[in-house]
């Protein structure tokens, strides 16, 4: 091992149990045991320590000799700068405690908590109910300083959220599962559980009596703060003008697509969705049609050499029996070497939709994302980069290349260019919604979920379709070059969920690259 790799290890090691110590929710998801039972930092000197330490961080990465890393560490060494430069400029510009209600509320790390097998005491979920009640107190101080710098819809769903989180914790303390799994330890459990749902009923009247009065926060972020987490977070630096003419073309053109196909069904892209749900799968049946279709893909697309599948296995199963958060998502969960995609298990599904989750979700998607590259595609800067440039992207491509090669159905296929549409309405959107020029007819258009999602996450549903963009063009450029579709795709899914800029300059080299982006890039060139 050179030099600067063991010097770049060093500093990945101490990295990352640090930000968890900051971050508890993040190491859920990535599946990062020893955080459970922590909330997220919001204190004034827990802040000003983690500005501190992100700021060395960068200074130590910006001196690491980066031509001595190999290939994978130049790229897990800009993901961890990337991130860190990111977070630090987004604190000191726009401290996410005094904008975003939301931040406060741990409904998903209660779930993943109860969840947590590993934890037989379910300690985590203990500290977590404890903690809430001080947590909640701390958040109402920072939310009072500065109201009218919180988004109004922020403050509205931040209410709906409180009310959810009583009724879920009242729920998941009466429920068989958890009496089961805790047995003598669920009183005290339940006790600390009324504590926590009466903290959350004052923090939804602070929310209802003090802040939204005042609220008054503009929906975006504003051109400067968008383009520090495009490039930084994203490794893109779109001109909006260029990006915005790409996309709405890209969208016209997926319009008249839909309207063609439509009409050969025997409808219109008005009822193209009524068309859809008319075929359902029941209830009874999912479980079996979801593994018969993931198979089916599978063999599919060893058969066509279309991209090689993961060796690692995938499980489809019934949700756990656990009460589960209203608009919980982590339909796909991948642990140490299997995966698993969990399904509702409540009501019928319209056969197309079901079939596009198992694209989304098995051996093309998500499964595919998290175990295509081994242990390259585990290792945690990839795991926890917001690679949603290539996660949103490469969906949207695969059907693209599916279609081609003859495996969706008219009404599959259909389905997928609803699905591009609508990721192209929200790119836009994201895109207008952040420069403060978004029209209410746009924004009425998506759901409320969809449009607290880009509030919150700006540039990621912006970077998933000019990911999309950008792969379209870039497998022009490797069948141009010879390299056959297999050996692209492969090459493009080997090294996990990162964002595309860094995928293709690895793939296609950094020149050809910045001939892709010049065409909605400021300078033709990727960021990092």
């Amino acid at each position: 091992m050179s030099e600067a790799a063991a010097a770049f290890d060093a500093l990945a090691a101490e990295f990352f149990p640090v930000w968890f110590r900051y971050h508890p929710e993040a190491a859920a998801v990535a599946g990062v045991s020893g955080y459970a039972g922590l909330l997220t930092a919001q204190a004034d000197d827990e802040i000003a320590a983690l500005e501190s330490w992100l700021e060395a961080l960068v200074v130590a990465l910006e001196e690491l000799d980066y031509r001595g890393l190999d290939p994978g560490r130049r790229i897990d060494l800009r993901l961890m700068f990337g991130a860190a430069r990111a977070e630090h400029q987004a604190l000191l510009e726009r401290d996410w405690r005094h904008r975003d209600p939301l931040r406060f509320l741990p409904i998903e790390g209660l779930y993943r908590a109860a969840l947590d097998a590993s934890d037989p005491e379910r300690e985590g979920l203990v500290a977590l109910l404890a903690g809430l009640p001080s947590h909640l107190r701390g958040a109402a101080g920072q939310l009072r300083t500065l109201a009218e710098l919180v988004c109004p819809p922020l403050v509205e769903a931040a209410v709906e959220q409180t009310d959810r989180a009583r009724c879920y914790l009242r729920e998941l303390v009466a429920s068989p599962w958890l009496r089961q799994q805790t047995g003598s330890r669920l009183g005290r459990i339940a006790g600390l559980a009324d504590a926590a749902c009466a903290a959350l009923t004052v923090y939804g009247e602070l929310l209802r009596s003090e802040i939204a009065p005042r609220a008054s926060g503009a929906p975006g972020c504003g051109e400067r703060h968008l383009r520090l987490l495009l490039r930084h977070r994203q490794f893109l630096d779109p001109d909006p003008p260029s990006a915005h003419a790409v996309l709405s073309t890209a969208a016209e053109r997926t319009a008249a697509e839909v309207d063609e196909l439509a009409a050969r069904l025997g409808t219109t892209a008005a009822g193209v969705q009524s068309f859809l749900d008319g075929c359902l799968v029941p209830a009874a049946a999912r479980l079996e049609t979801y593994r018969g279709e993931a198979e089916r893909l599978r063999t599919f697309l060893v058969e066509s050499a279309l991209v090689s599948p993961p060796a690692a296995p995938l499980q489809l199963r019934e949700r756990c029996a656990c009460p589960r958060p209203p608009r919980m998502g982590c339909d796909y969960l991948a642990g140490d070497d299997s995966g698993s995609l969990y399904l509702d298990g409540a009501g019928d599904e319209p056969l197309a939709a079901l079939r596009a989750r198992v694209r989304r979700g098995t051996w093309g998607g998500a499964h595919l994302l998290a175990f295509a590259g081994a242990e390259r595609a585990r290792r945690l800067p990839r795991r926890l980069c917001a690679g949603a440039s290539l996660e949103r992207a490469w969906g949207l491509y695969l059907d693209d290349r599916l279609a081609e090669a003859g495996y969706l159905e008219p009404e599959d296929r259909l389905c997928a260019l609803l699905a591009r549409q609508h990721a192209l309405r929200l790119g836009l959107l994201d895109l207008d919604l952040h420069l403060g020029c978004a029209h209410a007819e746009a924004v009425a258009q998506v759901g409320r979920g969809e449009l607290l999602v880009l509030l919150r996450r700006p540039g990621e549903a912006l970077a998933g379709v000019l990911g999309w963009d950008a792969l379209t063009r870039a497998r022009a450029l490797c069948a141009a070059a010879g390299l056959d579709q297999k050996t692209f795709h492969d090459r493009l899914v080997a090294e996990g969920r990162i964002p595309v800029p860094l995928v293709l300059e690895f793939v296609l080299g950094r020149e050809r690259w910045w001939n892709i982006a010049a065409r909605w890039s400021v300078d033709g060139r990727a960021t990092g």
